[in-house]
């Protein structure tokens, strides 16, 4: 029984894994992510997208720009990481408001 429930849990990886990189991979070949004019050219809209209803958030538009800040960040690329943060925190405000409109029609 053990055997049958990793093996259940393996394949819910390997498809949620399989999904997250397709979302992501959609995401990036959206923008020049590359690049400050890159960065800065995501719409706001993108901030405005809800998620799949719990399949993820990783693919979460806020949480792709943050894990890339990091990622620059960590490779001393200091004016791509500091252009993520700023998207980064333009998409935190617009989604702090959108959910408070949310919460309010409930």
């Amino acid at each position: 029984m053990i055997k049958k429930e990793n093996q259940n849990n393996k394949n819910y990886e390997t498809e949620y894994d399989s999904y997250t990189n397709k979302k992501i991979n959609e995401f990036n070949s959206k923008y020049d992510l590359t690049t400050i004019n890159g960065i800065m050219s995501m719409p706001i809209t993108e901030a405005q997208k809800n998620s799949d209803g719990g399949e993820s958030v990783v693919y979460m538009p806020e949480q792709i720009i943050s894990r890339k800040a990091t990622e620059y960040k960590n490779n001393k690329s200091y004016d791509l990481s500091i252009a993520y943060l700023k998207k980064w925190t333009s998409y935190i405000l617009i989604l702090s408001t959108h959910i408070q409109e949310i919460t309010m029609k409930d």
